[in-house]
Parts: structure tokens; C-alpha cells; sequence
């Protein structure tokens, strides 16, 4: 517990752990010689990472004082407001048998993010790491549908459309504008209605999950399937 202490003040004076240095390292050697031109100048000028809760999800922010800034040779062709995803990562740290997945992710013209599980806090500053597998996903030199409704949509549940902007018992149904990703310890998940009483909940789809599988999700607790139908999942749970 005590290295652990000392190797996370050592983020004082260096920008990324062994991990994330790993990570970048490895999509930088994937990706083709333009997008891996500008991403390097992306690398180049991070000087903020932010790392909330259990490390789940790490960003990158290029700082101008107290501003968050953007660098046009730093961007990609892609200026989707919504994310796509750069590369899926496999690995393990040497000496152990877990396999973690890493998803770095790209927004509006330029890497932001890696989401990583199970939660790579408790590995993130190990001496060496194993490769075992990784794929590009998304190009980010060509423009992609510019919201997550038109990305997403064979994942949403059939009565998306007619309850979309409504507010129903406790629930609000968010019209498309407002969808959004949120990424929880076993999953990413696109987030459809909210309650309107201040509790913080939420009902969404799994990202890649089963099409129409409505899942409610607490903010302190474990998702749970509760129907194929969103009108069917707010009844449950009003």
C-alpha cells in the first residue's frame, strides 16, 4: 500500500502511469501513418489527466492556464461531437493471468479518453505489461452520423421514438439532443430517461448488449435488466 502511495505522488512531476504509457504506445504503433501523425502531436501536448473513482475512465486535457484548449494539428477529420472509438486493447500485466480491456476513445477531432476494466488502479504501475490483442474500430479520418441515436439505434428499446422528450410517473425520457455515454465497472451504457425527483437514476441500454434490454441503473448501485420495452421498464420502476 505504501509503494502504491509513493508511485501515485511520482504523478506530481510525469503526465501518464506505466499503463497509460503502454496504451498509448500501443495504439500509436496501430494506427496508420496520418491519424498516428496527429495523435502524436495530441500526446505531445497533454498536460492534465484526470483520473476520478477507481480510475474506470481517464481524460486527457491540453491546459491553457485554468482553460481546456484544442490544437487543429492535434485534431483528426472526424469533429463528431459524440465519441467513437479509436481501438479496443487487451492486456495483462506480466506474471498475472487477468486479461483487462481498454477502450480509447476519441471526441469532437481528438483522443480524450481510455476506459479500462476491471478497474486498472490497482495495476496501473506495473514494470512491464503483455499484449493480447488489439483492433482499430472507428477511422477517425472520415465524418461519422453525429449523434449517438443514429450510431446506436438498433440498440435502443422499439418505444424509444414515441416516448422520446416525454415525462412519465417519475421518469424523464431524454429526446435525442440529450443521450448520452456513461461508462460503470462492467459496462458502457447509453442513458434514455432519468428520474425527475432527484434520486439519480437512471434507465439506459448496454452499449453492446442485447437490442431493447432495458437496464435501470442507481447512481450508488448494481444495474439491473428490467425489460425489452422502455415503457415497460418505467411502470417497474415508478
Amino acid at each position: 500500500m505504501i509503494l502504491n502511495q509513493i508511485r501515485r505522488i511520482s504523478l506530481l512531476w510525469r503526465r501518464f502511469t506505466p499503463l497509460e504509457e503502454f496504451l498509448l504506445g500501443v495504439l500509436q504503433q496501430e494506427l496508420p501513418e496520418k491519424p498516428r501523425q496527429i495523435n502524436q502531436r495530441r500526446i505531445d501536448l497533454i498536460n492534465r489527466v484526470s483520473r476520478p473513482l477507481k480510475w474506470t475512465e481517464i481524460m486527457f486535457y491540453q491546459m491553457r492556464g485554468r482553460k481546456s484548449v484544442r490544437d487543429e494539428d492535434a485534431m483528426f477529420l472526424c469533429r463528431s461531437p459524440e465519441e467513437i472509438i479509436l481501438a479496443e486493447i487487451k492486456f495483462s500485466p506480466v506474471l498475472m493471468s487477468q486479461v483487462f480491456k481498454s477502450e480509447i476513445y476519441a471526441v469532437s477531432g481528438h483522443m480524450f479518453s481510455i476506459v479500462t476494466r476491471p478497474s486498472p488502479k490497482p495495476i496501473s504501475f506495473c514494470r512491464e505489461y503483455s499484449l493480447k490483442g488489439v483492433k482499430l474500430v472507428d477511422d477517425p479520418m472520415v465524418e461519422f452520423p453525429p449523434t449517438l441515436l443514429e450510431r446506436l439505434r438498433k440498440r435502443f428499446p422499439p418505444d424509444y421514438d414515441d416516448l422520446a422528450g416525454q415525462s412519465l410517473s417519475r421518469w424523464r425520457v431524454f429526446d435525442p439532443s440529450n443521450i448520452y455515454r456513461v461508462p460503470l465497472e462492467n459496462a458502457n451504457y447509453i442513458l434514455l430517461a432519468e428520474s425527475e425527483d432527484g434520486s439519480a437514476e437512471f434507465l439506459g441500454v448496454r452499449v453492446n448488449g442485447k437490442s431493447s434490454e432495458v437496464y435501470y441503473l442507481p447512481h450508488d448501485g448494481k444495474p439491473e435488466k428490467v425489460a425489452t420495452t422502455l415503457r415497460k421498464a418505467i411502470e417497474r420502476k415508478s
